[in-house]
């Protein structure tokens, strides 16, 4: 009954099925292996959770104490507020850790991250048709042109550029590829 249904919502585009792809896994970690922290920026979400400033910018010196090298801060286009609090903790100062926000495939999020002084910008898109058709209202290719832009954009103002595939586990194959290849094509610098 399982893989029934799994197969007709693969079928249907709503979901990919990688467990087929296990057998291409590494045999093992690599030398080094990054950490790339979001409880600032995820982790604030949920419900009744409330971080002050001065409790924002602890977790983020502990997280570099701890070697984490990439801290996600926050998402600066959701409000001035969020916007201040950015800024204000890319300019703490950290030892180690990169200082990222997020960013919607939109100019107008880019630009807000850019206004925050942060060496890192996380983009991020869903491609999924789910998305596409429901949530974003776009084309493919709309996505796709959007996602080029706002990489170039951020680019030409010399940070680092981090593309995510928002929903990816509903992404198929070919696509994640497709749109990994415009980011990488873009400038990103990695990818997510």
């Amino acid at each position: 009954m399982r893989k029934t249904i799994f197969k007709k919502l693969e079928a249907q585009g709503l979901i990919a099925n990688y467990n087929r792809l296990r057998k291409n896994l590494p045999p093992r970690l690599p030398d080094r292996v990054y950490i790339w922290d979001e409880t600032l920026r995820e982790g604030v979400e949920t419900p009744t959770v409330y971080l002050t400033y001065v409790e924002k910018v602890k977790l983020a010196k502990l997280l570099d104490e701890a070697g984490v090298s990439i801290i996600t801060v926050g998402f600066p286009a959701l409000s001035d507020e969020e916007k201040s609090t950015v800024r204000r903790i890319a300019n703490e100062g950290f030892q180690q850790a990169s200082i990222a926000a997020s960013a919607r495939a939109t100019r107008s999020d880019v630009d807000a991250c850019l206004d925050c002084g942060v060496k890192e910008v996380v983009i991020f898109t869903p491609f999924n048709g789910l998305n596409l058709q429901y949530r974003l209202k776009m084309s493919k290719e709309q996505v796709l042109k959007n996602t080029v832009e706002c990489i170039e954009h951020a680019k030409r103002h010399g940070v680092t550029v981090n593309f995510a595939l928002e929903d990816a586990s509903r992404t198929p194959l070919p696509d994640i590829l497709q749109i990994f290849e415009a980011a990488v094509k873009a400038g990103a610098d990695r990818l997510v």
